[in-house]
Formats: structure tokens, C-alpha cells, sequence
């Protein structure tokens, strides 16, 4: 958690205040065992080079109810330490700038100008992405969020193009460029699907909802 206080002066309490999280900080130890010397420097070799620095990996974890993942640099060198000649420990540091940790896709159809629910069955906000696909008839498309936010876009993707509006962002990318989307955009609410239930999002034009079930 970031800390973010601030007493009230002379007075009692504090002032409510926005909290925000800060990196995760992940720490993964472990001991293995060689069968010979030889197989222990190749092992030490291969945790050293499990992730370099600057490197973004992505980091899942199976088998503790859904799966979950997030993305993970180095946060400082692995340390591997033998202790005997086929015995070592090591010690791997990883964050996560982004400390959200995802599971589920989902990829939620729409038809134009009708509400389709989107559910977030993790525990956090979730951002989700729309994707209008080209051909779509002339003229721009609104994007409308369960608290009735609108993103405007003023121009429809051809037959070659696809809009992707991320709501993390705000950006709107037409084929993945976000310099061709620039200058498209007329009016830019963000908004979250929020965990727990389902909540409406329309799409004036067709086009589908993606997200993942977003957890913190």
C-alpha cells in the first residue's frame, strides 16, 4: 500500500484520503539437490539466466483456485548459494510494477445498441478493452459504461481496420497503432467493470468486451 495520510490541524483524526498500491514485491526461495557437482553448476547457471534484468516475464501460479498471473521484472540478482557439492539454495526477487494479478479472460459479443452484461469475477476494478471490427458503416460509434460514462469515437474502422479502445488508457488503436488512432476520439470516459455481479455496457456499433478477472 502507498501511504497517503494527513492529519487534520488542530483537530482530531485525519483526512480521507485516496489510497493507492504500489509495486508488488515478490520472493521466491528454494533449495535443490544435484546428482553430481557438475549438475549443480548447470543448475545454478540455468536459475541465473531464469530472467534477466529489464526483462518483463509473466509469472502464473496453477492449482490454488483460479489460475492467476501477472507481469514480472527482476528486482535485484538471484542469489544461489551451494552449500555442499551438490546441495545449493537460492533466493529469486521479483515486482511487479503493475501490482494487479490476472486470471479469466473474457470476450463478451455485442450487438449494436444493445446492452450486453460483462461480469469481473475477480476481487479488484477490471479495465476492460473493446474491439470493434471493420467492415462498420460510416459515421463514429459511442461506447457506454454501467455508470453511464460515453467514449466517443468519430470515425467507424474500414474492412482493414480494427478499433481497440482500452479503458486502462484511454487510448484508442487502430490495428494496434495508436498513432492511427490519434485525433479520432470526441469524447474519452473511461470506465471499470467492478468486481462481484455483472454490470450493462453497450456498443452503438457491434463489437465485443475483453477483460480479464482483474484481482489485488
Amino acid at each position: 500500500m502507498k501511504q497517503n495520510r494527513e492529519d487534520v490541524p488542530y483537530g482530531h483524526g485525519g483526512y480521507v484520503l485516496p489510497e493507492f498500491y504500489g509495486e508488488r514485491l515478490i520472493t521466491i526461495s528454494g533449495r535443490f539437490i544435484s546428482k553430481s557437482h557438475l549438475h549443480q553448476h548447470e543448475a545454478m547457471n540455468a536459475l541465473r539466466g531464469a530472467i534477466r534484468p529489464g526483462e518483463v516475464k509473466t509469472m502464473q501460479v496453477l492449482g490454488h483456485g483460479p489460475d492467476q498471473w501477472a507481469n514480472v521484472m527482476l528486482d535485484r540478482k538471484i542469489r544461489v548459494v551451494p552449500e555442499t557439492d551438490t546441495y545449493a539454495s537460492f533466493q529469486i526477487s521479483l515486482r511487479s510494477p503493475d501490482p494487479r494479478i490476472f486470471g479469466m479472460a473474457r470476450s463478451v459479443p455485442a450487438s449494436a445498441g444493445v446492452a450486453v452484461m460483462v461480469e469481473n469475477r475477480g476481487s479488484a476494478p477490471a479495465w476492460p478493452k473493446i474491439v470493434v471490427p471493420g467492415a462498420v458503416s460510416s459515421g463514429g460509434y459511442t461506447i457506454t459504461g454501467p455508470g453511464g460514462e460515453q467514449y466517443t469515437v468519430t470515425a467507424s474502422p474500414s474492412s482493414s481496420q480494427t478499433h481497440y479502445v482500452d479503458m486502462w488508457d484511454g487510448m484508442l488503436r487502430v490495428n494496434s497503432s495508436m498513432a492511427a488512432g490519434a485525433g479520432l476520439v470526441g469524447a474519452a470516459q473511461t470506465f471499470t467493470i467492478p468486481p462481484g455481479g455483472k454490470v450493462p455496457v453497450t456498443l452503438s456499433k457491434g463489437g465485443r468486451i475483453e477483460l480479464y478477472d482483474t484481482y489485488m
